[in-house]
């Protein structure tokens, strides 16, 4: 209760920001797939994008396994997730190209960039 207090206030002036947020947190304990959940996971990184702290505290909505990360890589921060299936594998938000990676996803989903655990970064 008190995440979702802290989204309410911070998007205080942006009403229609948390009513985006209520309506993918309604998504997420309704979501089946792994396809939903990227595209919801998706949603609420353009949603809270701009605050890291906002945007890590939706793991605890997240369901087993899934789970929102930021990398450091060429010391620029990058928002990623990982799912159950995948688990050392994350997907860079906000981006749908890798240069890792040549083929594309036919959902237009991120595509799977390869990293080690130990370089997700905590936010505090």
């Amino acid at each position: 209760m008190r995440y979702i207090h802290q989204i309410k206030s911070t998007f205080r002036d942006q009403p229609e920001v948390y009513t985006r947020f209520e309506i993918e947190m309604a998504r997420t304990t309704r979501s089946a797939t792994s396809v939903d959940m990227a595209n919801i996971i998706q949603r609420i990184y353009t949603l809270l994008e701009s605050n890291e702290h906002l945007l890590l505290g939706f793991n605890s909505f997240l369901p087993p396994g899934y789970k929102i990360v930021v990398l450091m890589e060429d010391n620029v921060r990058l928002a990623a997730y990982s799912v159950p299936q995948e688990p050392n594998t994350r997907y860079i938000l906000g981006t749908t190209q890798s240069q890792n990676l040549e083929e594309e996803h036919e959902d237009h989903l991120p595509r799977p960039v390869l990293v080690e655990p130990e370089d997700d970064v905590e936010c505090h």
